[in-house]
């Protein structure tokens, strides 16, 4: 799988479906690309200054539409917002590469192919943040 060819250095055309977590600015999200409504799922990995780096999955858009759908429709059930969100993380294949983004402005600063390297499987709330992954990755 490979992201859309809208998703370019310096162009940002990606608009905010549904915030899942935030901390100044998002850390995880569903977005979509404004010209091909391609959907992604992004994940926080690390931070340095205002360059973000995320992890990078490809949902199914009609599991993104019903998952929309499902939370704007609301719930009695205080759980099954934050499981069927897992859900569609747990269902959605992550790209071999990641995003580095400027916190500052909305702007790609880069689409960072991950060879034969693993992201890390947890998130910006486990890991330690600190901008070791653009040490490990040389950026």
């Amino acid at each position: 799988m490979t992201p859309c060819d809208h998703l370019k250095t310096g162009s940002y055309p990606l608009q905010l479906e549904l915030l899942i977590d935030a901390e100044l600015t998002f850390t995880d999200a569903l977005l979509s690309c404004r010209f091909c409504q391609q959907p992604y799922l992004l994940e926080l990995l690390d931070q340095r200054g205002n360059q973000q780096l995320f992890r990078v999955s490809m949902p199914d858009a009609r599991q993104c539409e019903l998952l929309l759908h499902n939370l704007n429709r609301g719930s009695c059930d205080l759980q099954r917002a934050r499981a069927e969100v897992e859900s569609l993380r747990n269902i959605s294949p992550y790209l071999p590469c990641l995003l580095m983004l400027d916190a500052s402005q909305p702007q790609i600063l880069g689409l960072l192919d991950l060879q034969d390297a693993q992201p890390p499987s947890g998130s910006w709330r486990t890991l330690a943040c600190n901008g070791s992954w653009f040490d490990q990755l040389r950026i």
